[in-house]
C-alpha cells in the first residue's frame, strides 16, 4: 500500500513550510502569513495602481495635506525658497525637513525634465519616490529580522517584511506625497547599523548608526525613536549591571566607556540639529515648529480614535503592542541582550511618543507607522531562543497574520475602507478652465490652487493647515491681512467655491462685485466683470 500524497499545490509550498518548522504550530503559522499577504499584497497594488497612473496625471489629493508638500516641491523644483513666512500671504506652510523637500525635488525635477512632463505630472512623479521608499523600508525591516533572527527565522525575514509593512495601515501612505515613509525607512536602517554598533566597543559604529537616524529626523522632525532607542540602549549598558553580566570582568570599564560614548553621541546629534536650525534660519522655525505647535488642540479623545483606526487596519500592531509588556515582565534576560534592549527600546519610545502626538487636532493612523515598524521585530527579540521564545513568536505572527488577513479581506468585500482612490474628474474640469479665469483666482478647497491646477505660481494661495490655529491663537501677528480679509476686500479677480471640502463658504466673502462665472460641477465660480 502507498502512502497518500499530496495534492500539487501544497507540495509546490512545502519547502517554504519546512522552513517555519516541522511543527504543526509553525506549519499553521507559515499558511496565516502565506493567506494573509495575499489580500495585504493585492490590495497595496489596486490602491497603487488607481493613484499612480501612467495614462494621465492623476491630480485628486491621496492624503490629508498633501498638497502643501506639492506645492513646496514645486518650489525647490524652481529654485525657490521652500520655507517662507507662514503669517504671511499665500500663508502657505513646509511643515517637514530639508531633506523630505529637497530629495522630493531633485527626484521630482530629474524625471519632469527627463520625460519631458509639465507640472500636472508633479504628483505622480512624486508618488513614486514615496513607493521607492516603500520599498527601501521592507528591505531594511527584512534585514532587521534577518541579522537579528533565531534558527530558522533568517529564512522567514521576507515575509514577516511584507506582513508588517504591506498592510492596509501603510497602503495609502505608502505612495502619497508625504515623509512618513522615507522617515521610517531611514530608521530601519539605523536599526540595522545600530545592531552592529551596540555589539562593539568602538564609537565610529555608533555614528553610522546616528547618520540615517538624523536623515529620518531630516524628513519627519518627530521620527527620533532610533536615536532615542540607540542612547536608552547605552544608559541602560552602563546603568543596570544586569546589561553587563555577560562580560563581568570588563563590567566597569565597559560602563564607563558606554556613558563616554553617550554623551558624545548626544553632543554631536545636539551639534547637528543646531546646524540644521541655524541654516534654514527663521522661517524654517516659524513653519515647522511654531505653525505646527498651534495647529490644534490636544484631545485625549483623538488618542483613541487615532489608535483604534490604525490597530484595526494592522492587528499585528496590536498584537505586538499587547505582547510587548508581557515578554518584557516574564522573560527578564533581555536586558543581558544589546541587540533586544536596542529594538525594545526604540520599539516602546515609538509607541508611547506617537501615542501621545496623536492627540493633535489633525493627526491619523500615519502616527503609528513607527511603532507598526519597531515593534514586530522587538518583540520577536526579546521573547528569546528556546521553546518559549519559539512559543511566543508563534503566537504573535500567528495571531497578528489572522487579524490581517481579516483586515484585507474586509476591504476586499467593500465592508469598510476604499480600495480605490476617488475620481479625480472633477479636478481636470476644472483645470481645464483655469486658463479661461481671471487672475488671481482662489479656490477654497485648497488643493485646487497648486499651479497646475488654478494656481498663480509662486503666489498660489495653497493655505496650509496649521493656518486656521495659528489665526486662533496668534491673531496679531497677521499684520499683511488674513484670508478672511482678502475674501471680504475682493482681492481676488476670481473665486471658486468647492461643495465639498472647502474650507471657506460664500458667506465668507463679499460677491457684491461678482457675477457667476463658468459653470463646473460641483464648484460655484465668481468673477469680477471683465472690462470691455
Amino acid at each position: 500500500m502507498t502512502a497518500p500524497t499530496a495534492p500539487p499545490a501544497l507540495r509546490s509550498i512545502q519547502p517554504l513550510l519546512r522552513a517555519w518548522g516541522d511543527s504543526r504550530v509553525g506549519v499553521g503559522v507559515a499558511i496565516l502569513v502565506l493567506a494573509a499577504l495575499v489580500p495585504g499584497v493585492g490590495v497595496w497594488a489596486v490602491r497603487v495602481a488607481s493613484a499612480v497612473r501612467i495614462d494621465r496625471p492623476y491630480l485628486a489629493a491621496t492624503s490629508g495635506c498633501e498638497e502643501e508638500m506639492l506645492f513646496s516641491i514645486w518650489k525647490g523644483i524652481r529654485g525657490l525658497p521652500i520655507y517662507n513666512d507662514p503669517w504671511l500671504p499665500p500663508f502657505t506652510d513646509s511643515p517637514y525637513g530639508w531633506l523630505f523637500f529637497g530629495s522630493y525635488a531633485a527626484w521630482s525635477g530629474w524625471w519632469l525634465a527627463a520625460l519631458g512632463l509639465d507640472d500636472a505630472w508633479l504628483p505622480t512623479v512624486s508618488r513614486g519616490f514615496t513607493l521607492v521608499g516603500m520599498l527601501v523600508a521592507i528591505a531594511a525591516l527584512a534585514g532587521l529580522l534577518r541579522d537579528t533572527a533565531r534558527g530558522g527565522m533568517r529564512r522567514r525575514a521576507w515575509p514577516l517584511a511584507l506582513l508588517a509593512l504591506a498592510n492596509p495601515l501603510f497602503h495609502w501612505w505608502s505612495f502619497t506625497t508625504r515623509p512618513d515613509v522615507w522617515a521610517v525607512a531611514l530608521e530601519l536602517v539605523a536599526l540595522r547599523a545600530g545592531v552592529r554598533a551596540v555589539g562593539s566597543r568602538r564609537f565610529a559604529p555608533l555614528l553610522a548608526a546616528a547618520v540615517p537616524a538624523y536623515l529620518a529626523w531630516s524628513f519627519r522632525q518627530s521620527n527620533v525613536s532610533a536615536l532615542v532607542g540607540l542612547g536608552c540602549a547605552l544608559a541602560l549598558e552602563g546603568l543596570i549591571p544586569a546589561a553587563r553580566a555577560a562580560a563581568p570582568d570588563r563590567a566597569a570599564s565597559a560602563g564607563s566607556g558606554r556613558w563616554l560614548h553617550l554623551a558624545g553621541l548626544v553632543a554631536v546629534m545636539a551639534a547637528a540639529f543646531a546646524a540644521t536650525f541655524a541654516v534654514l534660519g527663521r522661517n524654517f522655525w516659524e513653519s515647522a515648529i511654531v505653525a505646527m505647535a498651534l495647529a490644534g488642540d490636544m484631545r485625549l479623545e483623538r488618542v483613541v480614535a487615532v489608535a483604534a483606526g490604525g490597530m484595526s487596519k494592522d492587528p499585528l500592531l496590536a498584537v505586538a503592542a499587547a505582547a510587548l509588556p508581557a515578554v518584557l515582565v516574564l522573560r527578564r534576560e533581555w536586558l543581558r541582550e544589546p541587540v533586544a534592549r536596542l529594538l525594545v527600546c526604540t520599539a516602546a519610545f515609538a509607541l508611547l511618543a506617537n501615542l501621545a502626538l496623536s492627540a493633535r487636532a489633525g493627526s491619523d493612523t500615519n502616527y503609528h507607522l513607527p511603532a507598526a515598524a519597531f515593534l514586530p521585530p522587538a518583540v520577536l527579540a526579546a521573547a528569546g531562543g528556546g521553546r518559549r521564545g519559539r512559543a511566543w513568536r508563534q503566537l504573535v505572527v500567528g495571531a497578528g497574520a489572522a487579524g490581517l488577513l481579516a483586515a484585507g479581506m474586509v476591504v476586499v468585500l467593500g465592508l469598510r475602507g476604499r480600495l480605490r482612490a476617488e475620481d479625480d474628474a472633477h479636478v481636470h474640469r476644472l483645470r481645464a478652465l483655469a486658463g479661461r479665469l481671471e487672475r488671481p483666482v482662489f479656490c477654497t478647497h485648497v488643493t485646487a490652487n497648486v499651479p497646475w491646477v488654478l494656481g498663480d505660481g509662486a503666489d498660489s494661495m495653497v493655505v496650509g493647515f496649521p493656518y486656521p490655529g495659528m489665526l486662533r491663537s496668534r491673531p496679531e501677528r497677521f499684520t499683511a491681512g488674513t484670508v478672511e480679509r482678502m475674501l471680504r476686500d475682493g482681492s481676488f479677480a476670481t473665486i471658486v467655491f468647492a461643495a465639498r471640502h472647502g474650507w471657506w463658504h460664500e458667506a465668507d466673502a463679499d460677491l457684491s462685485g461678482y457675477v457667476p462665472g463658468p459653470a463646473c460641477p460641483g464648484y460655484a465660480i465668481h468673477e469680477k466683470p471683465r472690462p470691455r
